[in-house]
């Protein structure tokens, strides 16, 4: 019986082959793994930023059945498309509708407006994700940048994304507006679109 001292190359290769498999049939997987956890924490986030701004808007009950809250006074609608599961499918704003006492608003059709996640921190109901980001920056920048609240599968700044809060069957309720958030905007801002910072 021969004493073997080390790997042949045939053995050597065999391994790396054997290696190579399985770097093949597991990465794919847990880069899989990582992109829906990372689904599965925005979806938490959005659930969680609608039940906040439900509270926001109980605090502020007279103003949204109005179609008011405390930063946007002109009375509004807002309109939804839902399909046979009970999902929102589409979503309209309207500031054209003056408030009466006595109104008659269309099918799916309530009084309510919105506020932006930067003033749902500012009101105590949520929290910034990361605070201090930009001491030493001036101007527009620090506005922007210190403070934010971010989507998790991108790392955009979301500050600037609209909830929409409604009257609706005696109750408040929140729809988080992702279809305008996820268009990616280069110019930070309140527009209802999430931030880039590095496409500006």
């Amino acid at each position: 019986m021969k004493n073997k001292n080390g790997f042949t190359l045939v053995e050597l290769m065999a391994v790396l082959v054997v290696i190579g498999l399985l770097l093949v049939l597991t990465v794919p997987n847990i880069i899989n793994i990582s992109k829906q956890s990372k689904y599965k924490a925005y979806e938490t986030k959005i659930s969680l930023i609608e039940q906040m701004a439900v509270y926001y808007g109980m605090d502020n009950k007279s103003l949204i059945m109005k179609g008011q809250t405390p930063g946007h006074d002109i009375p509004s609608t807002v309109k939804m498309t839902v399909d046979d599961k009970g999902h929102i499918t589409s979503f309209t704003y309207n500031t054209n509708k003056p408030y009466a006492a006595t109104e008659t608003l269309d099918a799916n059709e309530y009084r309510g407006n919105y506020v932006t996640i930067k003033e749902l921190v500012e009101a105590g109901q949520i929290k910034w994700d990361k605070e201090h980001m930009c001491e030493n920056c001036a101007g527009d920048h620090k506005e922007y940048y210190n403070n934010i609240v971010v989507n998790p599968i991108t790392d955009n700044i979301i500050n600037g994304c609209y909830v929409y809060i409604y009257y609706k069957n005696n109750q408040i309720n929140a729809y988080f507006d992702k279809a305008t958030c996820n268009q990616v905007s280069s110019i930070p801002g309140y527009m209802g679109k999430e931030y880039n910072p590095s496409r500006s």
